[in-house]
Parts: C-alpha cells; structure tokens; sequence
C-alpha cells in the first residue's frame, strides 16, 4: 500500500514522503496513529505543503537543540549523596537526580536524554552524555559530593 507520511517514521521515512509499506501496517499502525494518510491523488497534493511543514519544524528543533547544547558546555552539576567516609555512597546518583539538579541550574532537560553507562556509586567526577537530538550529543560533568548521612 502506498502511503504518503504526515509525521517522520524510524525505519520509513520522513514528513512529505511517500513509502510503500504493508496492508497491515498502514492499517493497524501508521493510520491510527496520523502517522500517514493513503497516497490518493488529492493527498499528494498536499505532500509539498507536508514537506515545508516538517523542515520549519525540523529547523526549530534543530535551532533549540543548538541552543540547549551551547547552555550545556562546560557544565558542572554537583549533586549531594550520603556516603560512608571512603567514599562509596549508600544509595546511588541517578538520571532522574541529574535530571533535576540541572532543572534546578535553570537546563531544562527530560531524564531520558541522560545517558549513563550505570549509575554513580563513588564520590567524585563522573562523565555523563546528554542526548539532545538526533546526531547531537553533549558531554557535561557530574560531581558527587559527600552529603549529610540520613
């Protein structure tokens, strides 16, 4: 079946496009969801409206994203965590944690673009990426200091 895509699809392809994919997957997926509308004469029309929609949006996306990663250079997010005096803490630093810490720097970023190998257990620096979007990546650094024992 021949669809023409109204958002961007993993795997697919992009806003404004027209894909050949299953019966199946167009109906039980892609039209539920206004991914995609059928590829009808009158549709295809509207592909090129589609497409100048899709890059005014990629191009806004892409500018915050720009923006978010300058904010992010150089930024040392220090997080306060209990720990024994060797340093090992009782509990563990998460995204969520680092999530909020840099809420509260005034970096609004969602926890899930935080990506961490595992979470911090030792007092100290630790090297964390943020995924922005896409291809853009930034690396900021998490400082774990010894807080109040609960």
């Amino acid at each position: 079946m021949k669809v023409l895509l109204t958002h961007n699809v993993k795997d697919i392809g992009r806003s404004g496009d027209t894909a050949e994919v299953s019966d199946g997957y167009a109906r039980n997926f892609l039209f539920p969801r206004k991914l995609a509308v059928l590829a009808q004469e009158g549709n295809l029309k509207l592909a090129a409206d589609v497409k100048r929609k899709a890059s005014e949006r990629d191009a806004k996306i892409e500018a915050r994203s720009r923006e978010l990663a300058a904010r992010l250079e150089g930024v040392v997010c220090t997080i306060k965590s209990p720990s024994d005096p060797s340093g090992n803490l009782y509990g563990s630093v998460t995204d969520r944690e680092v999530a909020q810490a840099l809420e509260q720097a005034g970096i609004p970023v969602d926890r899930r673009q935080i990506s961490m190998d595992q979470h911090i257990k030792k007092v100290g620096d630790h090297s964390v990426m943020i995924r922005i979007s896409g291809a853009i990546e930034k690396g900021i650094t998490v400082r774990v200091v010894p807080g109040e024992n609960c």
